[in-house]
């Protein structure tokens, strides 16, 4: 399995713990996005594990040196020397701080400042692809259900990684269905989470919660 491989399926296997189909009978789709904080941690930490292979040598150590904080120091030491480690680099190295950053301050409830990060990374052109998409993704799944989130802009790009080839996809895809049921069009939610769950290709846990949660909005449609 490739590296950009194991980072996909790590992103999307750690959604199946996140139970959505039951939150959104609970819930409703605004709530959606709040309990998938775990993702953007699990998500910046094998990008972290990634790069750290063919990264050079002090940034490596500096990058692990700052995650590493977190277990002596605590959550907020870790955040802010990963603050530090991405204003003295660029690029894909500082997008990799800025995921893990925002993946921590998510989990401890600054989710405000975790979708500034995953915009930054997103609309940053020297980023490699795969992590500016990741951004969006993870900016989508955060920014569900708030007010303060554009989501016509939300759509237009989520809509250009759910296309054929795009690694990420199955997660744009569902984004954009969850969207949609925010929005109030269970419908089209309905026609979008039912074309994920007959998808083969469809990761198993991805397609296993499009079906349910497509059940539930084809009740509600009928």
């Amino acid at each position: 399995m490739s590296q950009e491989d194991a980072l996909i399926r790590e992103v999307e296997e750690d959604l199946r713990r996140d139970r959505v189909e039951q939150l959104a009978r609970r819930y409703g789709p605004a709530a959606i996005g709040v309990v998938l904080l775990v993702v953007a941690t699990a998500a910046g930490y094998v990008g972290w594990q990634t790069w750290t292979r063919s990264a050079r040598e002090d940034q490596t150590l500096r990058l692990t040196q700052a995650v590493l904080i977190g277990q002596g120091q605590g959550a907020t030491a870790a955040m802010d020397a990963l603050a530090s480690f991405a204003e003295d680099t660029d690029g894909t190295v500082a997008a990799l701080a800025k995921l893990i950053e925002a993946g921590m301050r998510a989990r401890n409830e600054d989710v405000e400042t975790a979708l500034l990060l995953y915009r930054q990374v997103s609309d940053d052109s020297t980023v490699d692809r795969l992590y500016r998409d990741l951004a969006t993704v993870l900016l989508a799944t955060h920014g569900l259900g708030r007010q303060d989130q554009d989501a016509a802009w939300l759509q237009t790009r989520l809509a250009t990684l759910a296309t054929p080839g795009n690694p990420w996809r199955f997660s744009a895809q569902e984004l954009l269905a969850l969207l949609a049921a925010e929005q109030g069009d269970l419908a089209r939610a309905h026609e979008m989470l039912q074309s994920l769950a007959t998808d083969f290709e469809t990761p198993e846990a991805l397609r296993n919660r499009a079906a349910n949660l497509a059940e539930l909005y084809g009740k509600s449609t009928s």
